[in-house]
């Protein structure tokens, strides 16, 4: 996904503003190659993932939301990374009640849900964080709440955190359809990477796919690694706005 360097204030705002960029067509991509996996069953509840913090995975689980609803899917965005929540504040959220109110009971889904004019998309995040959040992840709630939205939703975007160091993600990996992994553009290690993919496909997760992030298009482009990404500078003369 190429790197954005002119956010004015968030994404949301930007992929709004800006719906013909190379960000924004980068995110249609991938959400239409999660959807075309598996065209007999079509991924519809989705993880984002990555290896390390600080490789973009809330960006892109954010941008995936809010480019699936440009699409006219019905499409809801989880907050799940209970140790380090950034959606709320992509967002803007009001932190009354959230998804750990929701996961143990004590709230309905009407009462978590904030709906995000802007973008259309639904936004499920954490109003208070959880002592166990393993535990939590891993709860018969979860596969109920999943089960749920399943029934009101075309797609929805889980948000959790980092794969090493944390259970969280590999424990939450059994519950969706589609595990997407973050790498970032000149930053994480190959082996970081490859420990990140083997602990998910130890519990046979259902990875369909890695995402290079905030990469150098201009770079890229110079580098020729022979990819789509190759031909960002031609593409760019004639379709962006």
């Amino acid at each position: 996904v190429p790197e954005v360097t002119d956010f004015h204030s968030s994404l949301r705002h930007y992929l709004g503003g800006n719906p013909h960029s190379a960000y924004a067509e980068a995110l249609r991509a991938l959400y239409i190659r999660l959807r075309l996996s598996n065209v007999d069953q079509p991924p519809k509840v989705l993880l984002v993932t990555s290896a390390l913090p600080a490789e973009g995975k809330t960006s892109l689980a954010a941008g995936l939301a809010v480019s699936a609803s440009q699409l006219q899917q019905r499409t809801i965005l989880i907050d799940l990374d209970l140790r380090r929540p950034n959606v709320g504040r992509e967002f803007s959220l009001r932190s009354d009640v959230g998804v750990v109110e929701l996961i143990a009971g004590n709230a309905l889904l009407v009462d978590a849900v904030q709906k995000d004019e802007e973008s259309g998309v639904d936004v499920l995040g954490v109003a208070r964080r959880h002592d166990n959040p393993v535990a939590l992840l891993t709860s018969r709630r979860i596969d109920l709440l999943l089960q749920e939205l399943r029934e009101h939703y075309d797609c929805v975007v889980i948000d959790t955190p980092p794969v090493l160091g944390m259970a969280d993600a590999t424990a939450l990996s059994q519950a969706v359809d589609a595990v997407v992994v973050v790498f970032r553009w000149e930053r994480t290690k190959q082996d970081a990477a490859r420990a990140a993919l083997k602990e998910l496909q130890d519990v046979s997760a259902k990875i369909v796919g890695a995402v290079l992030n905030q990469v150098n298009m201009k770079k890229h482009a110079y580098c020729g690694y022979g990819d789509a990404g190759q031909y960002y500078l031609e593409f760019s003369r004639f379709y962006r706005d």
